[in-house]
């Protein structure tokens, strides 16, 4: 008796072990489907996975696609809410002799 509760120990802990690699596999999944270019536009500029969200995944997508030849990064959200800022931060950078960006 005693080995067949040891058993049933083992397969339940087993099965929460695959049951939580599922879960891990999923959440990792991007919320449209399918990463990467194929069509898609970014919800915010610096989001190259097309995930919805700008977190270090995008670094990392980003740093497969240049040293490793992985999935191209898709499209640059184009005049989203906070891209006049953007412009606008970068000008007044320009102005004031500390040009990062020279703006043509």
């Amino acid at each position: 008796m005693r080995l067949l509760k040891l058993s049933a120990l083992v397969a339940l802990i087993l099965f929460s072990g695959v049951c939580f690699l599922a879960l891990v596999a999923l959440r990792s999944l991007p919320a449209s489907g399918a990463g990467g270019a194929g069509g898609q536009v970014a919800s915010g500029n610096g989001d190259v996975n097309c995930d919805g969200t700008i977190n270090i995944t995008d670094a990392v997508f980003v740093l497969e696609h240049l040293f490793r030849g992985g999935q191209e990064p898709c499209a640059i959200a184009q005049a989203g809410p906070g891209f006049p800022e953007v412009v606008g931060q970068l000008e007044r950078l320009n102005g004031s002799g500390l040009s990062l960006f020279p703006l043509k």
